[in-house]
């Protein structure tokens, strides 16, 4: 069964709301290349590595130093040095 085929009987079977054998599901989904093993797997372990290599970095930059740049303050530093105000003076 070619693709365009399958998908066309996937969609009739969805819009009509009809019962397809389990055995008919497989070979269309198979004929559009459809699979639901491994393609979440993948992706979830291609952004689990991003993430521990962003985590890795901002590791470092902050061992060194980058992560705070010049003139950082806390915000209750900065809060504190803009509102010092003498009552009564």
């Amino acid at each position: 069964m070619k693709y365009h085929e399958a998908k066309r009987q996937l969609q009739h079977a969805l819009k009509h709301q009809q019962t397809i054998s389990i055995k008919k599901l497989n070979e269309i989904l198979q004929s559009m290349n459809f699979s639901f093993e491994g393609a979440q797997d993948e992706e979830t372990q291609y952004l689990k590595g991003e993430i521990k290599k962003l985590t890795k970095q901002l590791r470092k930059n902050r061992s060194d130093g980058n992560g705070k740049g010049k003139g950082y303050k806390r915000t209750s530093e900065r809060f504190e040095s803009n509102h010092n105000t003498t009552i009564g003076g």
